[in-house]
């Protein structure tokens, strides 16, 4: 079952206005795809990813200017976000595993290639994470944070062709059409992206250039 959290809680927990939520949406600081509609013995309400976006508020009310806000709405927005690099060694170590061969000593990772590699073992992927990598750099890294988001994947000639939903409720194949692959996010982003922060840890206190 999905952890969400009611607006009208939400707004209490956090200790803000109706106004602020709604201005940090149209600032791109919160994405669309965490108000979440549901019906209720009262109507249409509006939750919200309890942990995503808790968090989320915390990050922005630390942000002290308009600019600062700007600065982090164009940082969640922009792709680019997945070309971070750092050393292959020490991401592997941090998710204790072996260093792949392909990665030889010395070199870099982008963190969409550590994610694609990830799901990609993970889902059993392996030949084609090249592929799930350039798909993934054309979306925000916030989508894989809503706790219900499902990749998944089409065999084509040579390769896969994939697409993300924001849960498997919101989207329709037909009966002859169904994905031949079905991953649900959530619980693989989690724990690839606890593994990459461990390594920006580990590279901050030897005092490495990512």
């Amino acid at each position: 079952m999905e952890d969400l959290i009611s607006k009208k809680a939400l707004l209490l927990e956090a200790g803000i206005s109706y106004g602020q939520l709604y201005r940090w949406k149209r600032k791109g600081l919160i994405p669309e795809a965490w108000f979440v509609r549901r019906s209720t013995f009262t109507g249409q309400e509006t939750f919200f990813p309890r942990e995503a976006i808790l968090e989320r508020i915390r990050w922005i009310q630390g942000m002290k200017t308009d600019a600062a806000l700007d600065e982090l709405a164009e940082k969640i927005r922009d792709p680019a976000q997945w070309e971070k690099r750092l050393p292959a060694d020490i991401v592997w170590a941090a998710a204790e595993k072996s260093v792949p061969v392909d990665l030889s000593e010395g070199v870099e990772v982008s963190r969409v290639e550590f994610f694609a590699r990830w799901a990609a073992d993970h889902e059993g992927l392996g030949q084609n994470r090249e592929t799930l990598a350039a798909f993934l750099q054309t979306i925000p890294a916030d989508w894989l944070e809503y706790p219900d988001s499902v990749l998944y994947g089409f065999p084509v000639s040579g390769g896969w062709r994939f697409m993300i939903a924001r849960s498997s409720e919101a989207v329709w194949f037909g009966e002859n059409s169904a994905p031949a692959l079905q991953i649900a996010l959530a619980d693989v982003w989690k724990q690839a992206k606890s593994c990459w922060e461990e390594a920006e840890r580990r590279v901050q206190t030897q005092g490495a250039r990512p």
